[in-house]
C-alpha cells in the first residue's frame, strides 16, 4: 500500500502523521534531516497495511502474527532485533503512561480475559490510534486505542527505543526505494 511512496514524499508523510514538530518538518523537507526512531517505526508500519496474519509470522512475504509484525519493524526501521513474544517484550525498555505514549512506542493487550499477563503487541503510531496484526483471517491494520474493546484488553505501553536516537531521512528514503 504505502509501499510504493516516493523518497520525496517520506519527509510528507512523517509530517502530516504528526511525528515531528513543524520545525523538524521544515528541516526533514528542505534538508534530509535525522527523524525521529518512532517515525521510521510508525512510517515502516503504514506500510505493511493490509499484510495478512499468520501464526508465527514474521515476513511481508509471509504474514505477521503480532510479535513478529513488531520485531519486524524494530529489525528492518531501525536495525534493532527484539524478541518475537509479546509477554517477554512487555518487560524490555521503559513503561509509558497511557498518556504519555508516543508514536512508536508498544502498547500490550490482555485478549484471553482472565488470565494475567499479556497476550497481545502492537506499534502506536499517535493520536489515539495503533497498527497491529490481530488474528487468524485478518489483515495488518489500524484501531483505535479508545474503542471499549482495546480498552478492556490494555495493559501498558512500553518505548523501546533511546528517544534521543535519530535516524538520518536519506537512508529511510534508500530504503523505501528498494521497496518498489
Amino acid at each position: 500500500m504505502l509501499r510504493h511512496l516516493k523518497p520525496c514524499c517520506l519527509s510528507l508523510l512523517i509530517c502530516c502523521l504528526g511525528c515531528m514538530h513543524n520545525a523538524q518538518c521544515e528541516e526533514a523537507a528542505a534538508s534530509g534531516a535525522w527523524i525521529p526512531p518512532g517515525s521510521a517505526l510508525v512510517v515502516e508500519a503504514l506500510s505493511l497495511l493490509g499484510t495478512p496474519y499468520r501464526y508465527s509470522g514474521e515476513s511481508p512475504e509471509g504474514g505477521f502474527d503480532c510479535s513478529g509484525l513488531v520485531a519486524y519493524l524494530f529489525k528492518d526501521a531501525l536495525g534493532q532485533t527484539i524478541p518475537h513474544s509479546a509477554a517477554e517484550l512487555f518487560h524490555r525498555g521503559v513503561a509509558v503512561q497511557r498518556a504519555d505514549l508516543q508514536a512508536g512506542d508498544l502498547v500490550f493487550f490482555n485478549l484471553h480475559g482472565s488470565r494475567a499477563g499479556v497476550s497481545h503487541v502492537a506499534l502506536y503510531i499517535g493520536n489515539d490510534q495503533f497498527v497491529h496484526a490481530p488474528t487468524t483471517g485478518a489483515m495488518v491494520r489500524i484501531e483505535q486505542l479508545s474503542s471499549a474493546y482495546w480498552q478492556h484488553a490494555y495493559r501498558g505501553g512500553r518505548r523501546l527505543f533511546r528517544e534521543n536516537l535519530a535516524l538520518q531521512l536519506p537512508q529511510l528514503a534508500a530504503g523505501a526505494d528498494q521497496l518498489q
